[in-house]
């Protein structure tokens, strides 16, 4: 089953936990216990398109550089998006080569 994820991965953690709910005792998530449309129909969208499988790194890079460009680099904002920490955002535009530019 292929598709694109528009959100966050603390968005897809939510639901996949979901869908375990939803899929109450069975030994497998299947696509019915995942609800696709809902998703599909909030704002601000995006995808990241790649010519080869990327690397987890590409991804997380690739990510962040989205989130820095809608977010106009502001690392608190980033931050509360992702679900992690303000330092670890600096950390992360840090260790991807991101200019500060606040």
């Amino acid at each position: 089953m292929g598709y694109g994820f528009p959100g966050n991965i603390r968005e897809l953690r939510n639901m996949v936990e979901r869908a375990i709910i939803v899929g109450g005792g069975s030994d497998e998530i299947r696509p019915e216990h995942f609800s696709f449309e809902a998703l599909g129909e909030q704002p601000g969208q995006f995808s990241m398109g790649f010519q080869h499988e990327p690397t987890l790194e590409e991804i997380e890079r690739r990510y962040l550089e989205l989130l820095v460009a809608k977010y106009a680099g502001h690392r608190g904002q980033i931050a509360a998006i992702l679900g992690v920490s303000e330092r670890s955002i600096y950390r992360l535009l840090e260790k991807h080569g991101f200019k500060d530019e606040r």
